[in-house]
């Protein structure tokens, strides 16, 4: 009679179940790194679909992306702590399983679907599904930076159509004061402005719009690695705004001048792309400069007694 072998012990087995848990814990960061790099080529891919070339892809597209990446490298240690609190959480199995689900349906209408509204929202739904899948929706609130950039990714611009054509008054107002304020004779009607040497209309691409999609985004993720208050961030974004509105209103007021003073060369200069290149690069470094006077850390020194 042949005794039984002895099995392996339950707590030898749970010891070696967490060690591989704990090794699959410390890549993570990486797996959601590399998910977060396929949901933005899976975008390129459906932009590129609507006869976009990649070279033409806007500057938001690849510095939200990007940023997107830096914020959750920074911050790997973190979420591989964040996952294992809430891994073995009530529910969280069946968080898991929906959320896979419905970023596989979110993926596959990305890949063969038309652009939509759900196609211009796709970054945020995506990132959003992620960490579902990641850490549960529950702590979406401690990824509120990596989502603001979605968010900005995700701008439909079909949507603010209307706001761009307010923009357009607005700008063509601000345009015709500051002009009227010169001693110049302005007449405006709506979006554009007459003077007695020609009139000027502001279009879309010449509104303030574009240029405050793209500052937005900047000043998003300088706020993100520059910690401040919530007060100065407001504080940041609302004036950063209006620096792109006044810089932008210069550019128009020359335009408007070399209208009036029949000067066609200059004007076909500063409206074409090299002239408009220029304002959108003073609009970088003015903005740019004005928010890291603003995040540097002040440093104060006590006086001697």
């Amino acid at each position: 009679m042949t005794g039984i072998p002895p099995q392996p012990l339950v707590k030898d087995q749970l010891l070696d179940y967490s060690n591989r848990a704990t090794k699959l814990l410390g890549k993570v960061s990486f797996w959601l790194m590399l998910a977060v790099i396929l949901m933005a080529a899976l975008q390129m891919m459906a932009l590129s679909r609507n006869d976009m070339k990649i070279s033409s892809l806007p500057m938001t597209f690849w510095i939200a992306w990007g940023s997107i990446l830096v914020l959750l490298w920074r911050r790997r240690h973190g979420l591989e702590t964040l996952v294992r609190e809430h891994l073995w959480s009530r529910w969280r199995g069946v968080e898991i399983f929906l959320a896979t689900v419905y970023l596989t349906a979110l993926s596959i209408r990305e890949a063969f679907s038309p652009s939509d509204v759900i196609g211009n929202l796709f970054p945020v739904m995506a990132l959003g599904g992620l960490l579902a899948v990641v850490v549960g929706v529950r702590q979406w609130g401690k990824f509120n930076q990596e989502l603001g950039l979605a968010g900005v990714l995700s701008i439909p611009y079909a949507w603010l159509s209307a706001l761009r054509e307010n923009m357009r008054i607005w700008d063509a107002q601000n345009m015709s004061f500051w002009l009227h304020y010169l001693g110049f004779k302005v007449v405006r009607q709506g979006s554009t402005v007459a003077m007695p040497g020609g009139a000027v209309d502001v279009n879309w691409g010449c509104s303030s719009m574009g240029p405050m999609v793209t500052i937005l985004s900047l000043v998003l993720i300088l706020l993100a690695l520059f910690p401040a208050s919530r007060s100065k961030q407001i504080f940041i974004i609302v004036t950063s705004m209006v620096l792109v509105f006044m810089i932008n209103g210069v550019r128009l007021m020359m335009l408007a001048l070399f209208v009036h003073w029949q000067n066609r060369a200059s004007f076909d200069y500063w409206h074409g792309d090299v002239g408009a290149n220029i304002f959108s690069n003073l609009i970088v470094v003015v903005v740019g400069l004005w928010c890291y006077w603003r995040l540097q850390p002040k440093i104060t020194t006590k006086k001697e007694v």
